[in-house]
């Protein structure tokens, strides 16, 4: 029997056996906490699990939760949460700082409040826009349409911009694209995804040889078009296994969701056809973050003021397989 504990993500441990796929709810129906059983004899069972939580578009709503940004110029980029919720960064395109809230409840944009702490990025960057984190706020990534490349940086206290530093490493994006604008790494930090124009709107996608570590980045000669969804694609995120991406469309006001037949390869995406308006919130998003193991999301715009608001994803399905070996596999996502 196989015990997948489900809080956003999935976690399976146990041996095969049985003769039978058992899905059970185990407390309220919300399939948020719960504890699922699967038991299956035979290699290369395939289940579809319905209404499983997060990282879709498909359901979402507006939480009627804002934090208002007052530090740099209006014109915030990217926005990045600390893996507890706890902590939330900004990027501002127009100062090219990237800023540090805390979150007195986690994953609650409307508790944020300014650290005062910040990090100039200018030196390196004139158009800072894109920002992304290891996993583990050990290392910190920003983009831009000043230089278009990926730039480094080290942080000796995790998830404390008091303490990073340039880490002399960078990605140049100038041989595929023209403007560049946000970056998301893979989970496992040996993929490295940008968005960007270049006669239209793609997202171009790199591999690191050495994982977390950008100037060992080549790219891989594939990327998604997306100029059929909008005319400015700005910002990017992944869910957790990388077989759902985001895209924050900046002239029309939404966010667009892609399907990748193999996780974090995009080659295999495809646009589903499903979007979520944010024109009753905001005009003009820069960023898109998924949180909270992928119950909420999270748009930033620039404006006066600009504004990061907070969204409830919808469900969506997962679909997990079963090998020879008696592993459960997690196969994709919708």
């Amino acid at each position: 029997v196989f015990t997948v504990d489900q809080d956003g993500k999935t976690t399976i441990s146990g041996d095969e056996g049985g003769d039978a796929v058992v899905v059970l709810d185990a407390d309220n129906g919300d399939d948020v906490g719960d504890s699922w059983l699967i038991s299956s004899e035979a290699a290369d069972n395939e289940l579809s699990f319905n209404n499983a939580p997060g990282y879709s578009l498909s359901g979402a709503s507006y939480d009627s939760k804002k934090a208002t940004i007052s530090e740099g110029n209006d014109d915030i980029g990217a926005v990045r949460f600390k893996d507890d919720g706890t902590k939330m960064y900004i990027v501002d395109y127009s100062t090219d700082t990237i800023y540090q809230y805390s979150l007195s409840t986690a994953w609650d944009v409307s508790t944020a409040t300014y650290d005062s702490v910040s990090f100039d990025a200018s030196s390196q960057e004139t158009a800072a826009i894109g920002l992304d984190f290891r996993s583990d706020g050990s290392t910190m990534y920003v983009s831009g349409f000043g230089s278009n490349t990926t730039y480094q940086y080290t942080l000796s206290t995790p998830w404390d911009l008091n303490t990073a530093s340039y880490a002399s490493k960078s990605c140049s994006h100038t041989s595929e694209n023209t403007t560049i604008y946000g970056i998301r790494l893979s989970s496992d930090g040996t993929k490295l995804y940008v968005v960007g124009s270049n006669g239209g709107e793609f997202v171009y996608q790199y591999s690191l040889s050495t994982a977390w570590d950008v100037s060992t980045c080549s790219y891989d000669s594939i990327s998604l078009t997306a100029t059929s969804q909008d005319t400015t694609m700005v910002g990017i995120d992944f869910n957790d296994i990388g077989t759902k991406l985001l895209l924050s469309g900046w002239t029309n006001d939404n966010i667009y969701e892609y399907d990748l037949v193999t996780a974090w390869d995009l080659s295999t995406a495809t646009y589903n056809s499903v979007s979520f308006d944010i024109g009753g919130q905001e005009s003009a998003p820069n960023g898109i973050v998924f949180g909270n193991n992928g119950t909420k999301f999270y748009v930033s715009a620039e404006g006066s003021p600009s504004e990061i608001h907070q969204y409830s994803s919808g469900s969506g399905s997962v679909e997990f397989k079963l090998t020879s070996t008696g592993t459960l596999d997690v196969t994709g996502t919708a």
